[in-house]
């Protein structure tokens, strides 16, 4: 996960306790207490019930133990160090392919990004319309997450997702 504002809490939120799903590791500028407390007291869906303890500079929950990193741009997180397949750039930030390509070029296979980017991409994907039609050479993706405040995006779409 790069980025763990509102839409990477989200998906963190969402996915943490779906077993197919690995979250390896969080980037993000903010220090892991603080990112951490903003995890578990979210002003809009309220106190996280599940239990997710902070363990220095790692999140962990059943049956995830998440690294939190501090990064600052695409590519500066070896990626492949971590064993990372998939990263959700959940910045809202770096909307070019050649800066979401950074990402892919520190050893990530395909990269999700959550807001509209601003040039050309592999696919966009609306959940539950056409996520049957990602192909394996789709490197970098346009994931459509306007339902992800209102729990419609499943954990069985984010998993199908990063597959």
């Amino acid at each position: 996960m790069f980025g763990f504002g509102r839409i990477g809490r989200n998906i963190f939120r969402l996915g943490h306790t779906n077993p197919q799903l690995n979250f390896v590791a969080i980037s993000d500028l903010g220090h892991a207490d603080a990112l951490h407390y903003l995890l578990m007291r979210d002003s809009v869906h309220g106190t996280l019930k599940d239990e997710v303890k902070l363990d220095g500079n790692y999140f962990t929950t059943v049956g995830q133990h998440v690294r939190v990193l501090s990064g600052g741009k695409p590519g500066t997180i070896p990626w492949d160090t971590f064993g990372v397949d998939v990263v959700i750039d959940a910045t809202g930030h770096y909307l070019k392919r050649e800066e979401l390509e950074q990402h892919l070029e520190a050893g990530a296979k395909r990269v999700f990004v959550t807001r509209t980017p601003e040039d050309e991409i592999d696919r966009i994907v609306i959940p539950g319309i056409n996520e049957n039609l990602i192909k394996e050479s789709d490197q970098i993706i346009y994931m459509v997450l306007s339902y992800v405040g209102n729990k419609h995006l499943t954990t069985n779409r984010i998993n199908h997702f990063v597959q």
